[in-house]
């Protein structure tokens, strides 16, 4: 098996945001006397700006524009630039696939405005063929759509078909859509309790175990 491509997710698959997304939302969200509760956790994670927005209008009684909210929180987000950490191993993993010359993407729900900064501040865009964030594609993971068109666009990128792509993905969401796009799925869990899903081909937690399953199916 010759692996011809790797796509990436970006939050808490390459880089550790979970934290930062949801402090920004807390501290813009009191600025309108809204207290975002523990509760919302997992949903805030779930989604991205776009669909936070909309519930919390229509739930929490947010009363300012998604254009005015996303910059907000954009601009929140961007102060803490130097406290996101990559997740252990990723470093290991691109320093791997450039050598044997894997072309690498990034497949995000993530907004440009939001997640383009962190990448180039991070020295991860040059490492990428390409980027496609949720204004580059339609529908939404878990559909497979955006992997579908990263595929077309990493086939145009290297100007020849693919066959055989590595997905890895830390929600189950972005997972099942890899999976339905045909890739080879790897989990990596965003808690080491966290439930594994069906559509993962191999899952994993800890850096050891991550580069283990990436050497094996590299290197075949």
């Amino acid at each position: 098996m010759t692996v011809q491509a790797f796509f990436w997710d970006y939050d808490n698959t390459i880089l550790e945001t979970a934290e930062s997304h949801w402090i920004k939302h807390q501290v813009v969200l009191a600025k309108y006397g809204i207290t975002l509760k523990e509760v919302f956790r997992k949903r805030v994670y779930e989604n991205n700006g776009y669909q936070n927005w909309a519930w919390m209008k229509d739930e929490l009684g947010l009363e300012v524009s998604q254009e005015e909210y996303l910059k907000e929180i954009d601009l929140e987000f961007q102060k803490h630039i130097t406290d996101l950490e990559m997740r252990s191993g990723v470093a290991e993993l691109f320093e791997l696939l450039e050598s044997l010359e894997i072309p690498q993407a990034i497949i995000t729900n993530a907004r440009r405005n939001s997640a383009e900064p962190i990448l180039k501040a991070k020295g991860i865009l040059p490492k990428m063929k390409f980027v496609l964030y949720k204004e580059d594609y339609e529908g939404r993971k878990p559909d497979p759509t955006p992997y579908l068109a990263g595929i077309q666009m990493m086939q145009e990128a290297i100007k020849g078909p693919i066959s055989t792509y590595i997905a890895i993905e830390d929600d189950p969401k972005g997972v099942e859509s890899a999976f339905k796009a045909g890739a080879i799925v790897i989990h990596r869990k965003l808690t080491e309790d966290a439930i594994p899903t069906p559509y993962a081909h191999y899952t994993c937690f800890t850096k050891d175990d991550l580069l283990k399953i990436a050497l094996t199916l590299l290197k075949k």
